[in-house]
């Protein structure tokens, strides 16, 4: 039974555009994460065998691609075109909850094998010294301060 779902507020355009470029994403860089934590879903024993989601793992933001390089080390992601979500368009600014355009190229350039020295030798100081832990996704900077 097919669910009438109601287009983005962004438009179903930029939806599509959204997931034409992960599902290029993926097949460029196949042992990296291409959708936000909001879109993924795990195989429980590939969960399980990663260590999960864990703040004693990985306690800064980013930790939807910290958990993929985990979870691919049990097996391989795919992006099924009929379980697509995109988050919300609540949190405007992302300068707390979002790595920087150096992180992100040196990031794609890491071979997987090296990712768990770019995760916890490279950007985990980096993260720290921003104060850019994954509590900082908890604030709702678009509600007026209470």
């Amino acid at each position: 039974m097919a669910v009438d779902v109601p287009a983005p507020p962004d438009g179903l355009a930029a939806r599509r555009k959204r997931f034409w470029r992960a599902q290029v994403a993926a097949r460029l860089w196949p042992r990296q994460t291409h959708t936000g934590g909001f879109g993924q879903t795990f195989r429980t024993t590939a969960l399980v065998a990663a260590g999960g989601y864990a703040h004693a793992h990985w306690p800064y933001v980013l930790m939807d691609h910290e958990i993929m390089h985990r979870v691919l080390a049990q097996g391989r992601a795919v992006y099924p075109p009929d379980l697509w979500c995109i988050p919300s368009p609540r949190r405007a600014d992302r300068r707390r909850v979002r790595w920087t355009l150096a992180e992100r190229l040196i990031y794609h350039a890491t071979p997987h094998a090296w990712q768990g020295w770019y995760f916890h030798r490279f950007l985990a100081p980096r993260l720290a010294a921003r104060r850019a832990t994954h509590l900082a996704l908890r604030e709702k900077s678009w509600l007026p301060p209470s």
